[in-house]
């Protein structure tokens, strides 16, 4: 892992944070440093890039779920899709208030994408495309 990490450094991107198999890429938002929402994890065979899409339930507050995923999938599954990615998983998550801990403030509805690089070399490639992807889905877009 340290070789993708240096590799990933050297390329000018920053890390959010890592363990023994992965490491998790930030992204900037004027000076903080938040989660990117991608992740890279060495398996035997090469280098799995994952990354998740979501939208707020808030943002569509009449919407079913299934028709909120769609609206994901159809903003970045395409392209996703015809980059090699494949969908690996849905999840739904609640956002709870963080001074009432009962208090949901709001839903995600993500979906999670992922595609198999054979080295670091392809890893970066892959990381260069995914970290500018507009990830978070809005009504109007």
């Amino acid at each position: 892992m340290q070789s993708l990490k240096q590799a990933i450094l050297d390329a000018g991107l920053e890390l959010y944070g890592e363990d023994d198999t992965s490491v998790r890429l930030a992204e900037r938002h004027r000076y903080h440093l938040m989660d990117a929402g991608v992740e890279v994890r060495r398996e035997p065979e090469g280098y799995r890039i994952q990354f998740v899409a979501r939208a707020q339930h808030s943002d569509f507050p009449r919407v079913e779920p299934a028709r909120i995923f769609a609206a994901v999938h159809a903003q970045v599954g395409g392209a996703a899709h015809e980059r090699g990615y494949a969908s690996a998983r849905e999840s739904v998550t609640n956002v709870f208030d963080p001074m009432n801990d009962t208090k949901v403030l709001d839903v995600w509805y993500e979906l999670t994408f992922d595609k198999l690089v054979p080295d670091v070399a392809s890893a970066l490639e892959e990381l260069r495309w995914v970290l500018p992807l507009e990830k978070y889905i809005r009504p109007d877009a």
